[in-house]
């Protein structure tokens, strides 16, 4: 079978010009077969969304990079990476995403006649051994491999969720709406935040809980990451069991068992969180505090923010 090599450089240079080209930068270009991206470069981020139609077998060899770490999200088809020092690394299932750092060099495979796309976000390493050496032990052995240069490739789960993919179309909405660069930047982080809470949990693998599958028992802690990001939002039982593939049955029945209270008793909580958050930080009063968090009247509000703090939201303030 006969396989045509590039370097990772041929690839990487297309998304490096938008550091030339400013925030936000579109390429196509003949690489055995068609190859397109569109990257954006926020801050220390380097976002590339691409996607490759392949009229040959494909290498694509890359020296060692020991400064950068790449997340990496492979939407559909077939790549498989063999990074030095590790394991055959493959990417199939769809929305298989996972982090992976190669200073001892990488190959990726890709065949002749498939179609591949994804998002691949690029960091300096050292920024994230930075922002996970103080987040427990699983924090600290990537930043400790990333320090000794160790090659890894942390997969997450097995599957990416719904979550993930909405975030992922978000940020490819980013450019087509106002003020792009930030909505850009805030999607990215939340992805980047969802992803790496995901690898955590499949580093700390939680114990059997009698009455919950294993694979629920991951849904579950999946769900609980989403609701702490999207708690102000309009929510059904209905919604979230999609999300989580789960249903509502065991969603309602699983959460209270794993978390000692109910989905809404949670989202409750976490409304209150945030409103005594505005209350005692910011200039927001009371009335517009009930209205962010999602109640019509001041008065409900105070009375849920009693029960919550055992303080009137007046008494809060202080």
């Amino acid at each position: 079978m006969a396989i045509k090599e590039l370097l990772y450089q041929d690839i990487a240079s297309i998304a490096m010009e938008a550091r030339g080209a400013g925030s936000h930068y579109q390429r196509t270009k003949n690489l055995f077969g068609q190859y397109e991206t569109t990257a954006t470069n926020l801050s220390e981020l380097l976002v590339s969304d691409w996607k490759w139609s392949l009229s040959e077998n494909i290498r694509v060899k890359s020296s060692g990079l020991a400064d950068e770490v790449f997340f990496s999200f492979t939407e559909e088809g077939f790549i498989r990476s063999t990074v030095g020092g590790l394991a055959d690394v493959e990417k199939q299932q769809t929305m298989n995403g996972g982090i992976l750092y190669w200073p001892e060099g990488c190959e990726h495979q890709l065949n002749k006649g498939s179609k591949v796309t994804g998002i691949t976000i690029k960091m300096p390493a050292a920024r994230l051994a930075e922002l996970l050496m103080n987040e427990s032990k699983w924090g600290e052995s990537i930043a400790r491999k990333i320090e000794n240069h160790e090659p890894f490739w942390f997969g997450g789960r097995q599957q990416l969720g719904t979550c993930m993919q909405e975030k992922i179309r978000q940020i490819r909405q980013s450019g087509k709406q106002g003020i792009s660069r930030l909505l850009a930047e805030s999607r990215v982080s939340e992805l980047l935040y969802m992803h790496l809470e995901a690898v955590r949990q499949s580093m700390e693998l939680p114990a059997p809980v009698e009455g919950i599958r294993r694979d629920d028992l991951n849904k579950l802690y999946d769900l609980k990451t989403y609701l702490e990001s999207h708690f102000l939002e309009d929510l059904s039982l209905h919604q979230l069991a999609r999300i989580s593939t789960l249903n509502e049955f065991k969603l309602k029945k699983g959460f209270k068992i794993l978390f000692s209270k109910t989905v809404f008793g949670f989202v409750q909580e976490k409304r209150m969180e945030y409103a005594a958050e505005l209350l005692r930080n910011t200039n927001s009063g009371i009335a517009e505090t009930a209205s962010i968090i999602g109640y019509q009247h001041a008065h409900h509000f105070s009375v849920a923010f009693k029960k919550h703090t055992g303080m009137t939201p007046k008494e809060w303030i202080g």
